[in-house]
């Protein structure tokens, strides 16, 4: 595959000349010859990327090649596999990791739908960056990737703590020695292992569903959990002398209901935090979901919203809140408009004007968004200050964890994850990509960047594998995005899921990790092999097996450890 055989692609928008939204080149490099440059990325839809001119007939094989990467995050730089036919077209992303020397790379093209008359093959960004991607050397082959589970999944090599650790009235984090735990009320080291507790009638059903969650090993309720069913059940086991489950809840304070602006639209907005509505609202919300947990210890602490969206957020800062506060910082910033106007390259008559015009840099670059990106600093600073007050105010005692954050689009968060610091940890949830056996090198790399930028431990907080063998991808109208991470059978699925459940836990920084979720969607709307049950309630006893001989060998970790 020659240089000129590729075509650089950007799907610009009306902002930005197509020209200046991305930069590419061919040139030859000393030690690798003809090379594809990618990058900077600076305007533009969905992805910057070379694809190859020819349209492929193979529909399975491998792309192979080197790569290597220049001031580059997790998830920005990938192979795009495209299935064309039939008026339709599908698409697998595959990640790779930051690399500042050159290191040689392969990705499968497999799973073409039925009617797939064309594969269309791709390389490039999927995030906004001013770094850069090289690619040399790449070559389709026919020969299939096949992807290797092991059924042993390793070992535990997680470091114990150093000393006893403190308990309290509530469980707390602390670190010890070279690793952090929760802490359990009686002062004992606790790794959290859990999933979603759903909802249940009566005791019976409630003390069977109880031995379920136990029979797995798991020591928690995460955070999508039904309060309304968990609360009186684990008041009755805690009365009883009992040792209730460890009970999470997220909250999802972008899209409660109430009046305020929101600066990002959808089922994961972000709110306008200058807005004192949102507030109020907040408060009210927060208020009544800890009602039933309030002062319970078996309750560790809310999550403070769900993969809250944060992009392009130094766009969306027009509302009126908003508005008024990026006038003041404007004001303080440059104390008279002639000296923005000289530094913006524009001629507006007052700040007020300036407002009004309502301005967005067609780049993410330059004074003007330099001035916008600093300014999302003071939303995002604003947004964490109340939440974290409003929680601790309406639920003092427990923990507050940070926002659930989506890996896909850590592009748009990683400027600011700095400011999450004031959180107890940082949630995150991870969907591994399953190429190779437990977490891929970009997954670790973005866990432990969340860790060093915030100070503060990670809790996994949704992650769980799929199989194509449960029978829920084999409409090609209706694939799932679940779809591309899919292992083949279900044995591949219990043998990943045992290793990335450890390779969760021997990171020292990761404090728990949640399977999402307790059975599979299978409807109308969504078919996923999510669950660890089938959608009618019959257990993936391969999946269930291993995750148990998973949570044992961490519960063995634990026999003995100092207090």
């Amino acid at each position: 595959m020659c240089t000129k055989s590729w075509t650089a692609r950007v799907f610009a928008t009306g902002e930005a000349p197509e020209n200046l939204a991305a930069s590419f080149a061919a040139v030859n490099d000393p030690s690798h010859g003809p090379t594809l440059l990618v990058g900077p990325w600076l305007a533009g839809l969905h992805s910057a990327r070379y694809e190859y001119k020819t349209r492929l007939t193979t529909t399975s094989g491998q792309l192979r090649g080197w790569y290597k990467t220049d001031r580059l995050l997790p998830y920005s730089a990938a192979v795009f596999v495209t299935f064309a036919g039939g008026g339709k077209s599908s698409k697998s992303v595959f990640n790779l990791a930051p690399a500042g020397e050159w290191t040689e790379f392969a990705v499968p093209i497999r799973r073409a739908p039925p009617e797939t008359e064309a594969v269309i093959i791709g390389v490039g960004l999927t995030q906004h960056t001013e770094g850069q991607i090289a690619f040399a050397g790449l070559a389709v082959s026919t020969h299939d990737l096949p992807a290797a589970y092991p059924e042993d999944p390793g070992a535990v090599t997680r470091p114990a703590p150093e000393g006893p650790l403190t308990g309290g009235d509530f469980y707390r984090i602390q670190r010890s020695g070279d690793a952090w735990w929760l802490v359990s009320p009686d002062g004992r080291p606790m790794y959290s292992t859990g999933t979603d507790g759903p909802s249940f009638r009566g005791a019976a059903a409630g003390g069977e569903m109880d031995d379920r969650m136990r029979a797995l090993k798991f020591n928690s309720l995460a955070g999508w959990t039904a309060l309304e069913s968990w609360a009186d059940l684990n008041q009755r086991i805690a009365a009883n002398g009992g040792s209730p489950l460890a009970t999470f809840r997220s909250l999802q304070t972008g899209t409660m209901d109430g009046s305020y602006d929101r600066l990002t639209e959808g089922g994961h907005a972000f709110p306008d935090p200058f807005d004192p509505r949102w507030e109020t609202t907040l408060r009210a919300a927060v208020r009544t979901a800890a009602r039933p947990v309030k002062g319970k210890q078996w309750f560790v602490g809310f999550f403070a919203d769900n993969e809250a969206d944060h992009r392009d957020l130094y766009r969306h800062v027009y509302t009126p809140n908003c508005a008024g506060r990026l006038r003041a910082f404007l004001e303080k910033r440059y104390g008279d408009i002639t000296a923005l106007n000289l530094a913006w390259g524009t001629a507006y008559a007052s700040f007020q004007d300036l407002i009004d015009g309502r301005p967005e840099p067609a780049l993410r670059q330059g004074p003007m968004y330099e001035d916008l990106r600093l300014f999302k600093r003071e939303i995002v600073r604003r947004y964490v200050e109340t939440l974290v007050r409003v929680i601790r105010e309406e639920a003092p005692g427990h923990l507050v964890f940070s926002n659930r954050f989506m890996l896909d689009d850590l592009g748009e968060w990683m400027d600011v994850i700095d400011l999450y610091q004031p959180f107890d940890a940082i949630g995150v949830n991870v969907y591994p990509a399953n190429l190779g056996a437990g977490l891929d090198a970009s997954e670790r790399l973005a866990l432990e960047l969340v860790h060093r930028k915030t100070g503060r431990p990670v809790i996994v907080t949704e992650w769980s594998i799929p199989a194509l063998d449960s029978g829920l991808y084999s409409n090609p109208n209706t694939l799932d995005w679940s779809y591309p991470q899919a292992v083949d059978t279900q044995t591949d699925r219990a043998r990943q899921a045992a290793r990335v459940t450890l390779d969760l836990f021997n990171l020292p920084f990761v404090i728990g990790a949640h399977w999402f979720i307790w059975s599979d969607f299978d409807s109308q709307r969504r078919q996923a092999n999510r669950g660890l049950f089938r959608a009618d309630g019959t257990p993936w006893v391969a999946l269930q097996t291993a995750i148990v001989t998973a949570n044992e060998r961490i519960e063995k970790a634990m026999e003995g450890v100092a207090r």
